[in-house]
């Protein structure tokens, strides 16, 4: 299976096909005031409602982070991933969104699972493991032929209603359900991965972040 070696030629391990963004908790860059994507030309400016950690960047729910270069990635074709943990338990969550339209990727945490897009209709997986992340670290994929959660299949397709947001990661200011959260890695790819693939990817954060997790 293919690997990344982005990072000045460091192999992180991941899947690296199709691979447009990556931002890595360890490795966010040379500039202190930005976390760079691994691939392409992205970088998001931290703020005051984002902390940089030694392996991670965490949210304290008071706003989110934009980028300069936004990554235009289809719902229909494309797959997102986060390991992450969050920092209190939230029913609603704000992760990733993009371009302010609904057929862009998102991440979005609901009470049973993950929307991968904005606005109702064949939006999001519901996972039976769900519960079982409230402030544990984790590691997701998702896309819409269904994901995986710490290795754990989808249980079913669901629908949520979210309102159009721009580009922001971690939410947006007055917006009622930022996250707060610590972000180890969110990377996006411009094609659906196999579960093999998302698995892979999966097993990669847990030992790059100590995660503990049994996958």
């Amino acid at each position: 299976m293919a690997a990344s070696s982005e990072g000045g030629g460091i192999d992180l391990g991941y899947v690296a096909d199709g691979l447009v963004l990556h931002l890595d908790g360890i490795l966010k860059g040379h500039n202190s005031l930005k976390w760079r994507s691994l691939v392409g030309r992205t970088s998001f400016a931290l703020n005051s409602s984002a902390t940089a950690e030694q392996n991670a960047v965490s949210f304290d729910g008071s706003g989110g982070i934009s980028p300069d270069n936004p990554v235009p990635a289809d719902f229909s074709s494309s797959t997102i991933e986060l390991c992450a943990q969050f920092l209190e338990s939230q029913t609603y969550a704000h992760i990733y969104t993009s371009h302010n339209t609904p057929t862009e990727l998102s991440l979005m945490k609901k009470n049973n699972g993950f929307n991968f897009k904005l606005q109702t209709g064949n939006n999001s997986w519901d996972f039976t493991n769900a519960n079982s992340i409230v402030t544990s670290p984790f590691s997701l994929s998702i896309c819409v032929d269904g994901g995986l959660l710490n290795g754990v299949n989808e249980s079913q397709a669901g629908n949520e209603g979210w309102s159009a947001q721009s580009d922001y990661i971690a939410g947006s200011p007055g917006f009622p359900y930022n996250a707060k959260i610590r972000i180890f890695s969110i990377r996006i790819y411009n094609r659906k991965l196999t579960k093999a693939e998302m698995l892979f990817n999966q097993q990669v954060d847990n030992a790059r972040f100590n995660l503990g997790l049994n996958i």
